[in-house]
């Protein structure tokens, strides 16, 4: 999941999204493209399952059918595909984040490039330098009207905006029923990023949280984490460094979404897809 959201992490041959998000997804939709015989079983895999109400776990309901239909893709590694709408999501940043850095401009760092700070184009470029580096009265000027264009595109018109100080992301697997929605984040040789490019110690599991709960709208949801491996959540301090713009209780209830990690053969085990089946790299 990166999408300019997050610094770059390893690609290539074992790219986990070609050689195991997708295989092990497309093997159960082909099954059952509603879920109904398998993501039930699929959350029981996760430690942390109990943090859904007992009532979904039981009974998670029906994938919008949507999700698995097919678009045109056009994948960075393969080129253009045929893909079904639960894989690369694309998602907007939260609403809260994307205030918090308007108003507190110190806590960004500027992206780097070939060693020398980016630069953007017209008017981006001297909007962001007014922000973050002008003059007081240039400062609160800039922060006005980024308020106001937040307040009026909201984040789902923040994309490449001058305002908007963490992009868009792509979800790697977004399940949705009309009771549950759910995030799966897909690793294999990748670690999760640590920083976003203008936010040091934006951990991305933390923002995704984060994230969720905003789509949610109050409806039962959860991240899970799948890799080769184990892989170890973040700890409290990185939800506490990732998200400053919420209270103590804020935090805990955005940490109380990661239904916990998992790795794809312990997934493939639950719900009965061969581990075997599954590519060990991306064709060249």
């Amino acid at each position: 999941m990166c999408n300019g959201a997050y610094d770059v992490t390893v690609r290539g041959r074992f790219n986990s999204s070609i050689t195991r998000v997708r295989p092990f997804f497309q093997a159960l939709f082909r099954r059952d493209p509603t879920g109904e015989s398998w993501l039930g079983a699929l959350l029981a895999a996760c430690p942390n399952v109990e943090n859904l109400p007992e009532s979904v776990r039981g009974n998670p309901g029906k994938i919008v059918d949507a999700l698995v239909l097919t678009r045109r893709f056009k994948d960075r590694l393969q080129g253009s595909i045929d893909l079904e709408r639960a894989f690369e999501r694309r998602v907007a940043p939260p609403t809260a984040f994307l205030r918090y850095l308007i108003e507190s401009p110190a806590s960004l760092r500027w992206p780097l490039e070939k060693g020398t700070e980016k630069t953007f184009g017209d008017p981006t470029q001297g909007l962001r330098t007014h922000l973050i580096k002008g003059s007081a009265a240039e400062r609160v000027e800039a922060r006005i009207q980024a308020l106001a264009e937040l307040q009026r595109q909201g984040n789902a018109g923040s994309d490449h905006s001058w305002w908007a100080f963490e992009g868009f992301t792509d979800v790697d697997c977004y399940l949705e029923t009309e009771k549950l929605l759910i995030f799966i984040e897909g690793k294999r040789t990748e670690a999760l990023s640590e920083s976003t490019h203008w936010f040091r110690g934006r951990n991305q599991l933390v923002r995704n949280l984060e994230v969720i709960g905003e789509l949610a709208a109050g409806r039962p949801c959860g991240v899970i984490l799948v890799g080769e491996d184990a892989l170890d959540p973040p700890d409290a301090a990185a939800f506490d460094t990732g998200l400053p713009h919420l209270t103590i209780e804020e935090r805990e209830q955005v940490r109380g979404r990661f239904l916990g990690a998992t790795t794809w053969r312990a997934a493939c085990h639950a719900t009965g897809v061969s581990f075997d089946s599954l590519p060990v790299q991306r064709e060249a």
